[in-house]
């Protein structure tokens, strides 16, 4: 499926490719015909509950509250540039996973550049987010 489609068919994550190929396929006729509903209410509930899972795109799920707003400014005024000690990396990478419903995407092999570049990642967006998201 390319960009066009998705955006056609207003697809945000897999919990909408479920539902289209649910549909494509017939089998949300069959389960309409044998409930006699037509908007399943569990059918929905479980697209949106798997596009929160599993979205397509970089999407917040929430803002930063004022203390985690707070905190994170607090953050960018001390931290040094590229080198994140464990405290930070764990508050970090914490953040990320509570604003964005998951962990930032992991590219390299070896656990420990793994973490480096996740972090780096997780802290260019919240960077973005914190400034976008000012209280």
């Amino acid at each position: 499926m390319n960009t066009k489609d998705k955006k056609e068919n207003n697809i945000e994550g897999i919990g909408d490719v479920v539902a289209l190929v649910l549909k494509s396929t017939g089998v949300t006729s069959v389960v309409e015909a044998i409930t006699g509903e037509k908007d399943c209410k569990e059918c929905n509930e479980r697209r949106i509950k798997l596009n929160q899972m599993l979205p397509f795109n970089r999407r917040m799920v929430r803002c930063f509250t004022a203390q985690e707003h707070l905190e994170y400014g607090e953050f960018l005024e001390t931290r040094k540039e590229n080198k994140l000690n464990k405290e930070e990396l764990a508050f970090v990478m914490h953040l990320y996973k509570e604003l964005y419903n998951r962990a930032p995407k992991n590219k390299r092999g070896c656990s420990s550049c793994a973490m480096r570049a996740m972090a780096r990642q997780a802290v260019s967006i919240l960077d973005e987010a914190w400034v976008k998201y000012e209280i």
